[in-house]
């Protein structure tokens, strides 16, 4: 089932497209998907007092020449030396949290991870993807398995369903993730307040997917504005099976290498 329709067929690399649902039509969303033949994703983490733009980010251990594309992460304050980040990450190695690095799955700071904390959009070492919810102690239980965790604002897609359509549960404590009706119930997963309530508005929006045959999704709103239920139709309406919400506003931007934009102008 489809909830709505795109102008193109998605090729890897860079696609420029429009959506269309229930009669309305959102222009110039930017699309990157990876080749899941030999590409994947990775985060690109830099702690407070050392924040950087992003044409100068790139994952720890991750050579420059092989970064082809770059999208903006999650929620932070503006300014050199504010938070340069809110969320849980895991990249080379290393644990980080709401901008600063950890020093391992005993550290005090992983306390206050709870249901309604940033999700964790979780890259295993398998190639497939879940959205975690951890507590200090399943997170220490689940590491081993994970190549990357990225932080996010918000779930979109959950096993292939949207979860604002359905109603969607976590894998491990069963409970339930979202209602697009109930959208501040503290019971559930879905935290409205990140990124100050602005779930049911049209904004300029960040998504990240992944899809089953191994291909990630990075994309971007900077032109037409989109809430977020129909943003996960859109997810959904790509194929993925696992996909969230990062940053949003002014901070929505895409970066695209020399050779990977499928002959669209320069994207830098």
């Amino acid at each position: 089932m489809s909830y709505g329709s795109l102008s193109a067929s998605i090729v890897n690399h860079f696609n420029k497209v429009s959506y269309t649902l229930d009669g309305k039509t959102y222009k110039d969303i930017k699309i990157f998907k990876t080749d899941p033949k030999n590409e994947s994703i990775a985060p690109a983490v830099y702690v407070n007092g050392n924040k950087q733009r992003m044409e100068n980010m790139n994952p720890p251990g991750v050579s420059s020449s092989k970064v082809i594309a770059k999208i903006n992460g999650n929620p932070m304050e503006y300014g050199q030396y504010n938070d340069a980040f809110y969320g849980l990450y895991y990249v080379n190695s290393t644990l980080y949290m709401d901008g600063k690095q950890l020093s391992g799955t005993s550290d005090t700071a992983l306390n206050k991870l709870h249901h309604r904390y940033y999700p964790c959009f979780c890259v295993k070492t398998d190639g497939t993807v879940n959205i975690r919810w951890f507590t200090k102690d399943n997170l220490a239980t689940a590491l081993p398995y994970c190549n990357s965790i990225i932080g996010s604002a918000h779930p979109l897609v959950f096993n292939s369903m949207s979860v604002f359509e359905s109603v969607v549960k976590d894998d491990v404590e069963g409970i339930r993730i979202a209602d697009w009706s109930q959208l501040d119930n503290t019971d559930y997963h879905f935290n409205n307040g990140i990124c100050g309530g602005t779930a049911a508005y049209s904004a300029n929006r960040t998504f990240l997917g992944h899809k089953a045959d191994g291909s990630f999704f990075m994309v971007c709103f900077d032109v037409s504005g989109i809430d977020l239920r129909s943003g996960a139709k859109l997810m959904v309406d790509l194929g993925c099976d696992y996909a969230v919400s990062m940053d949003g506003g002014g901070a929505v931007k895409m970066r695209v290498a020399d050779n990977y934009t499928n002959g669209y102008p320069y994207l830098k």
